[in-house]
């Protein structure tokens, strides 16, 4: 039966899981996300079978659709822990135990008010450090005296506290106040955590309910303004806020399970009551679907509220710089959070050449690509929005893990840089060969999409997408790669490039020549 071979598919990946996670593999999902993601998947496939005639393919919507399982790509897994409050800031740091006097490295997330630490990010809850209003954050010099409300009686410190360090004071077990000192890596990440837990501490977030989780001073997904965040920079300008990735795959602000399952069930909806219009042609019926589908996912509004969070770090963005902007906390496991790039980072060099208006992902893709397999790591330049200062990052690649993932999700800077996807210098895309009403592979494992028309590739066909309203939308049409004159509307092609012996491809799209 259907459902016997689903179930067979998903035993398959988890045992390909099981291998993967034994072997060290990071942000691979544990097997309740699996399990979440099948699940969302024949969502998804209902969503699709609830008309009677196919969706376009509709790039980008990852997720929306059939793409509703793209768990399998995430690092997120389940956590005991059922407080949907967003996560304002996360990361390593040193702390002083209480009772051994040891400084000992923990991983911190703050939630709310409430700080909670582990031993690692996948690892269980080890204690709380709750921020009322009495609480007061502030940093410690390197040196100083250990403050005696934060050892218990008789212990003494095993080292003076170092370098980067803050104290927190709050109330403790109802037994009054205690101080907590911890230690970061540098100064930034000192400065960003004291911000961090004053904001908490001064204007503490409305609790969320289970199962109606919220983004941080984030608008819903069908609102066209962003919120503030509540954060600002060092210099006290307010720094927007971003939606979640979640929310621009149409997937809800969390992406848990019941967000998807109200996502699909909302699109399945407007699936139904969407008709055909007699009037129109296959592909304006199949754009009309597309959009109707990407509005009840509440993407239209999480795109806009991108745009105007985008448009107002512009107005913050230094004079001539440019660069791909981090809108979201790197996944546990991910060389981004372990190398602490963050949202509010502006990648604005990477191997030392600055990024122009004109770089693409795909470029940025490319080069990291054949960075990390000549020499090993990716040398970047980040520009924090938060400190407004610059540092260097060097990102090496873990040995035995080739495929370990950057994980970061990040926006073109300036907004005008978003234009849309344009002929990408080099660019190579899928070929196929008509043979009657079919298509087929065309041999080759791709096409330069800039080669001249020769009497070789005269036959190679193409599969085109049309951009409508942001969205790449292809309706199954095949179009000459080369044998035409002029185009009578703007086509998109898939863009790959070569890159180190490897075709690399980062969701981008090449157009293709409007000419011949």
């Amino acid at each position: 039966s259907h459902r016997t071979r689903e179930m067979d598919k998903l035993a398959q990946m988890q045992k390909a899981t099981n291998m993967a996670r034994a072997a060290g593999v990071p942000g691979v999902p544990d097997a309740t996300t699996m399990r979440q993601a099948g699940q969302a998947a024949h969502m998804g496939q209902m969503a699709l079978g609830a008309v009677g005639v196919p969706v376009p393919g509709v790039a980008g919507l990852s997720g929306l659709v059939s793409g509703l399982g793209g768990l399998m790509g995430s690092s997120s897994s389940s956590s005991a822990v059922k407080d949907t409050t967003p996560v304002t800031i996360q990361g390593w740091l040193t702390k002083l135990g209480y009772k051994s006097g040891k400084w000992q490295k923990r991983f911190f997330v703050l939630q709310g008010t409430t700080i909670r630490y582990s031993n690692d990010a996948t690892s269980g809850e080890k204690g709380q450090v709750l921020l009322d209003a009495s609480a007061v954050c502030e940093a410690a010099p390197s040196g100083a005296n250990v403050p005696s409300d934060a050892l218990s009686p008789g212990t003494k410190p095993k080292s003076p506290v170092g370098e980067h360090a803050f104290q927190v004071t709050s109330a403790w077990k109802g037994q009054g106040h205690r101080a907590f000192v911890f230690m970061a890596d540098s100064a930034e990440e000192r400065t960003n955590w004291i911000a961090a837990i004053n904001e908490a501490i001064k204007n503490p977030p409305a609790p969320s309910s289970p199962g109606v989780p919220t983004s941080p001073g984030a608008a819903a997904a069908g609102s066209a303004s962003p919120a503030s965040s509540n954060l600002k920079s060092a210099s006290g300008k307010a720094l927007p806020a971003f939606p979640s990735s979640k929310q621009l795959q149409g997937l809800g602000a969390t992406g848990s399970m019941m967000d998807m399952m109200k996502s699909a069930t909302s699109m399945m909806s407007a699936m139904k009551a969407q008709q055909n219009n007699p009037h129109l042609s296959q592909q304006d019926n199949a754009i009309a679907m597309a959009q109707t589908v990407k509005a009840a996912s509440g993407m239209s509004g999480a795109e806009d509220q991108l745009t105007g969070a985008l448009r107002e770090l512009e107005a913050l963005l230094p004079p001539g710089y440019a660069g791909f902007v981090i809108t979201e906390q790197p996944p546990a496991g991910t060389l981004g959070l372990q190398h602490g790039l963050k949202p509010y980072d502006l990648i604005f060099k990477c191997e030392g050449v600055p990024i122009t208006p004109a770089d693409s992902q795909q470029t940025f893709g490319a080069a990291k690509t054949q960075a990390f397999s000549t020499k090993g790591n990716f040398s970047i330049s980040v520009y924090s929005f938060v400190s407004e200062t610059e540092r260097d990052v060097v990102i090496a690649m873990p040995p035995g893990l080739p495929n370990a993932i950057l994980g970061i999700t990040s926006s073109k800077l300036p907004v005008t840089a978003n234009a849309g996807p344009q002929t990408v210098a080099g660019a190579f895309t899928k070929g196929w060969i008509k043979q009657g009403a079919m298509y087929i592979s065309g041999g080759a494992d791709a096409y330069p999409v800039d080669a001249p028309l020769t009497s070789e590739n005269s036959e190679v066909y193409c599969k085109v997408f049309r951009q409508v309203s942001g969205m790449m939308i292809s309706n199954g049409d095949y179009h000459p790669l080369y044998n035409y004159t002029q185009l009578s509307e703007p086509l998109y092609v898939e863009a790959w490039l070569h890159v180190s012996g490897m075709m690399v491809n980062n969701g981008q799209y090449a157009m293709l020549p409007m000419t011949r």
